[in-house]
């Protein structure tokens, strides 16, 4: 969202944060990344959700390829694999587990499916062409264990921000592009 809005209205914000952004997202290499980062069955798990998306697809998107949105800890997946709107895993309301990830999250199918499903927001999204009219400063932040919005996605952002008249930091892994 804060992508649309910096494209529509560039001369708007005053500054501005994207933490984990891209400016679009590629379905293979998405499933290729979850591949990679969990072989064949996280690979179809991911397969499963981004290009059919059903109710059924979920448990195996969550037993495969949710562990790998932490590195800490197991989020317990098996847990919060329901579909309806709201779900939370075990524990809710109380103190038994209530630091695991599982027990901070909720899910909702209806608003995933509209973004990562077939037909979702997440594939047709494409700001490149206007960021570079963006005139605030810009911080792009990326994880480099992110399973979804991969560094070198952060990196394309950064680069379609660039136009002349500003400067960029010369480190590639701490880049900051300034008006």
């Amino acid at each position: 969202m804060a992508q649309a809005y910096l494209a529509r209205h560039p001369k708007h914000a005053g500054g501005a944060v994207l933490v984990n952004a891209c400016s679009r997202i590629d379905r293979s290499a998405l499933i290729a990344g979850f591949h990679a980062l969990g072989g064949a069955q996280a690979g179809q798990a991911a397969e499963a959700v981004y290009t059919r998306g059903a109710p059924e697809d979920v448990p195996g998107f969550f037993r495969h390829c949710l562990p790998f949105y932490s590195r800490t800890a197991s989020l317990d997946a098996a847990r919060t694999a329901g579909t309806r709107g709201g779900t939370r895993g075990e524990g809710e309301g109380g103190n038994e587990g209530g630091s695991r990830a599982s027990n901070r999250q909720t899910f909702n199918f209806e608003v995933s499916r509209c973004f990562f499903g077939p037909d979702g927001e997440a594939f047709r999204y494409d700001h490149r062409a206007s960021l570079g009219r963006i005139e605030c400063p810009v911080l792009v932040l990326t994880g480099a264990h992110d399973p979804v919005t991969r560094p070198e996605w952060g990196r394309a952002l950064r680069f379609s921000m660039l136009r002349r008249g500003r400067a960029m930091s010369p480190r590639p892994r701490r880049s900051v592009v300034r008006k």
